[in-house]
């Protein structure tokens, strides 16, 4: 009978309030402990140590929490819903299955329900039970609650019954990652979500109006000259909440739509002549990070009039990949005045020399020279000889602070530009 009671208070959250209340649970905790000191039966005692536990769970500090403060809590713990061909896996189910009081609190925010992974596994063993259950928990994310999409497929057919629940709600998509396995997949994707194509503004467009960040990785890609267009600026060519845009590869050519961008991330290579052409189509970048560059088959005649842009906006440059195969002169035409981090990693610095490449931190170093901008973080790396380290820093505006200028792997010492 106590162990009931003791059960349902757990389970609502029904916790003394008063000082008197208080003192009595107390009590009565220390009584249980007190019994199981002298319990010699086992049964009893196994039910005394369940009592006890029941008991110091009602003085537990969360359940003092205002609801909106445990919420915040959640936020922090629910992962994305991942379907496998048996079940839905998630964080969120784990918060439910606490108490009453930790149900309701988490079917009560749609932003809990919100985040889905669909994966290759679930595409071709569908589950009718699974299928259900995503529509349910599609219901709890309310209608007007953003959603964030992932998608991993290895362009096989599948029942595109199983995208209806998710493509239905392309409205609400906030962030959507789509990680094909090959370039097949990719087109795959692309064919099934043009299904929900609309007019918009007189164009035939899928239209994403909420989407802030997309992530497009294609792996395996060996050379960027036998690379088709990559096929997406039919769907993403009208994104006006698009700001963060992360992909493998980009070329020049490919079109997107770049103008409301403030972070851009190339993981694996652009393809492309000059910096100032891709800085261009992005006025309100302030985030680029890319692997290499490569010049590649640019459809830019060598020629052309290029047209030198100061970009007022980006404040970091990450170059994570810059090796003896990159584009020379991809920095020309470019000026970079709020440029404040800097982090660059140089591969084979040597190889430069042996390949009569020109030295690719001196380049870079005159397009930071003609921007006249004030660098607060440098990264440099890797393996990094000690003159070329010297000859890089002499002559920068660097705003010096406690181990904000790192190279090689190490806090740079400033006195040594000064011997």
């Amino acid at each position: 009978m106590q162990t009931t009671i003791l059960t349902e208070k757990c389970r609502s959250n029904s916790i003394p309030t008063t000082s008197v209340e208080l003192a009595q649970l107390r009590a009565l905790i220390q009584d249980t402990r007190n019994a199981l000191k002298t319990c010699t039966d086992e049964k009893t005692h196994a039910q005394l140590e369940q009592i006890l536990r029941f008991q110091e769970s009602l003085l537990s500090p969360i359940r003092t929490l205002p609801p909106e403060i445990l919420y915040e809590i959640f936020k922090f713990l629910v992962t994305s819903i991942n379907f496998t061909p048996f079940k839905l896996q998630g964080s969120v189910f784990t918060l439910t299955w606490v108490c009453f009081w930790w149900r309701n609190c988490a079917l009560s925010h749609t932003t809990l329900w919100s985040s889905y992974t669909v994966g290759a596994a679930y595409l071709w063993d569908r589950n009718l039970s699974v299928d259900w259950l995503l529509k349910e928990c599609l219901s709890r994310s309310g209608n007007y609650s953003p959603l964030n999409i992932t998608i991993m497929t290895s362009g096989e057919p599948f029942d595109t019954e199983i995208w209806t629940p998710l493509l239905d709600h392309t409205k609400r998509w906030r962030n959507l990652r789509l990680v094909p396995l090959n370039l097949s997949a990719l087109l795959y994707l692309r064919n099934e979500l043009e299904v929900r194509q609309e007019d918009h503004d007189g164009l035939t467009t899928t239209y994403f109006p909420y989407l802030e960040k997309l992530t497009l990785i294609i792996p395996n890609v060996l050379d960027m000259d036998e690379l088709p267009i990559i096929p997406l600026h039919d769907l993403f060519s009208t994104c006006p909440s698009l700001h963060t845009l992360r992909m493998s590869h980009l070329r020049v050519s490919d079109i997107l739509d770049f103008s409301h961008l403030t972070a851009l991330r190339i993981d694996e290579c652009y393809q492309g002549r000059f910096f100032a052409t891709l800085l261009a189509k992005c006025p309100l970048l302030q985030t680029f990070t890319v692997g290499r560059f490569i010049s590649g088959n640019d459809p830019t005649p060598t020629t052309s009039y290029i047209l030198r842009i100061s970009h007022t906006n980006l404040t970091t440059l990450n170059l994570t990949w810059y090796d003896k195969n990159c584009a020379i002169g991809f920095w020309q035409y470019v000026s970079l005045p709020k440029l404040a981090c800097l982090l660059v990693s140089v591969k084979g610095y040597q190889a430069f020399e042996a390949n009569s490449r020109p030295d690719p931190l001196r380049e870079l170093k005159k397009m930071i020279l003609e921007s006249k901008c004030s660098l607060v973080k440098i990264h440099l790396g890797r393996s990094l000889p000690y003159d070329a380290i010297v000859s890089f820093f002499e002559g920068l505006d660097i705003i010096w602070g406690e181990g904000n200028v790192v190279v090689n792997s190490v806090v740079y010492n400033r006195d040594a530009i000064l011997v």
